[in-house]
Parts: structure tokens; C-alpha cells; sequence
């Protein structure tokens, strides 16, 4: 009897136990990104100038790898100064500076979709968008474009016809059309305030047939001398400076 009486506790005892499961739910946890590119920005940039830009390559969590930057083809007659970081190990910063260097032949005025490849090592290529807009400079005053029939050559008393024409492209580049007497067509630039007033002339490096020319000019807007414009130039070897 007391054999039984103890299995029926036990039974019991069996019977009221329960089984406890500790349920864990897993949620993903994203982590960062390893990098991002920081600081990207529109660039305006005026024809035959430059503008700046600062970004930074952050380094955020998970994996510490090398990044590799690379910017999509820039517009035509736009460079990129080579002095920037183009990889290494974030966080590393860059100060970007672009310029409009071609002097008679700058960037075309418009705005320009850009795109910078940021290429990990482990995690793969990211891309960043911005854009870089072009603005024109002010035009030549037509004031300057013109005949010159009593031009002179300093020290002589040489006496010639020039005529400077408007590029058809370019708003401040003109067209010497008998530079300094040597029947040479020359290109030049001029440079004007923000009202399109003239104030000066570049004559850039360049080879006008079988010369090679180069110099400077100034203007004349008070009119109180005789000549419009003076240049002061290099032909070849030699040195002449010559009024219009």
C-alpha cells in the first residue's frame, strides 16, 4: 500500500511540473557603414578662374580599410590640382582646388553632372554626385574691336593697319589680325571689370604661324593719350612694343 502511495506522489509531483523555455528573438543590428564621403559640394567656377572645395573621408565603425577616390572626367578645360590625397586610411581630408587654366580656350559656360568614386578595399565602390557650373566672363566692349590705322612700332617711325575682331566663341578673347606689323594673326585677352570695361591685355604663349609670341598690353580709358592700346611683347627673341 505504501508502495503505491508513493508512486501516486510521484505521478503528481511529475504531473505538475513545467517545462520553461527562454525564447531569444534575434533583430539584425545594422551596423555603420565603415566610411562616407563628407563635405561634397556644387562648385561654381567663372571661366579662367579656380574654386575650392573641402571633403573628408570619415572613418564610422565595422571595418577599417583603405579608400581609393576617384572623380569622373572633368569638363573640358577644367583641371583638378594634383596636390590632394587620392587614398588612404579614414578619417583623411582633402582641400580640392579646380581651376580654368586654358587660357584661350577656357570651359564652356553650363553646369556639369560630376560623380566621386570612393572605392574600398573590402566594402566595394560607393559613388557621391555633385555638380561644377561654369559661368561666362563679362564680353569685350565693343568700343575696342575695331581698325587701327596709325599703329607704331616704339623707337621707329614705322606706321601700319591692325584690326582686332571678336573671337566668335569666347566673350574677352580677340584677334590681332597684324600683330606688331608682322602679319600674323595673334590671340589675345582681354581682361575686363564686372561691367565689361577693359582694363588690361594678356597675349598668352603661343605660335602664330612661324613666330613664336607672348606679352602684355594696357588701355588707354581716359583718353587722354594718343594711342588706345599699348603692347609690350616678345617675337622670337626680340622685344617690341608697339600703340594702336
Amino acid at each position: 500500500m505504501i508502495k503505491y502511495l508513493y508512486l501516486l506522489i510521484a505521478l503528481l509531483a511529475f504531473l505538475s511540473c513545467k517545462k520553461t523555455t527562454n525564447v531569444t528573438n534575434n533583430i539584425p543590428v545594422s551596423n555603420y557603414p565603415g566610411f562616407t564621403v563628407q563635405g561634397l559640394s556644387d562648385i561654381n567656377l567663372s571661366r579662367n578662374s579656380y574654386a575650392q572645395m573641402s571633403m573628408s573621408v570619415v572613418y564610422h565603425d565595422s571595418i577599417q580599410e583603405k579608400v581609393t577616390l576617384e572623380f569622373s572626367p572633368l569638363p573640358a578645360g577644367v583641371v583638378l590640382a594634383d596636390n590632394w590625397i587620392k587614398s588612404g586610411y579614414p578619417t583623411f581630408s582633402n582641400s580640392l582646388l579646380f581651376l580654368d587654366t586654358n587660357v584661350l580656350n577656357p570651359a564652356i559656360p553650363g553646369t556639369y553632372p560630376m560623380t566621386l568614386k570612393a572605392t574600398g578595399s573590402q566594402s566595394g565602390l560607393k559613388t557621391y554626385s555633385f555638380n561644377i557650373a561654369i559661368s561666362d566672363i563679362p564680353s569685350v566692349s565693343d568700343a575696342y574691336i575695331g581698325v587701327y590705322p596709325n599703329c607704331t612700332i616704339t623707337g621707329t617711325s614705322v606706321h601700319y593697319i591692325d584690326t582686332i575682331v571678336k573671337d566668335a566663341a569666347i566673350t574677352n578673347k580677340v584677334w590681332f589680325k597684324n600683330f606688331g606689323n608682322t602679319g600674323k594673326t595673334v590671340a589675345a585677352i582681354f581682361n575686363a571689370n564686372a561691367t565689361g570695361v577693359a582694363t588690361s591685355i594678356t597675349i598668352p604663349p603661343q605660335k602664330a604661324d612661324t613666330i613664336n609670341v607672348s606679352g602684355s598690353g594696357t588701355i588707354n580709358t581716359s583718353g587722354t593719350a594718343t594711342y588706345r592700346i599699348r603692347c609690350f611683347t616678345h617675337i622670337n627673341s626680340a622685344s617690341i612694343n608697339f600703340t594702336m
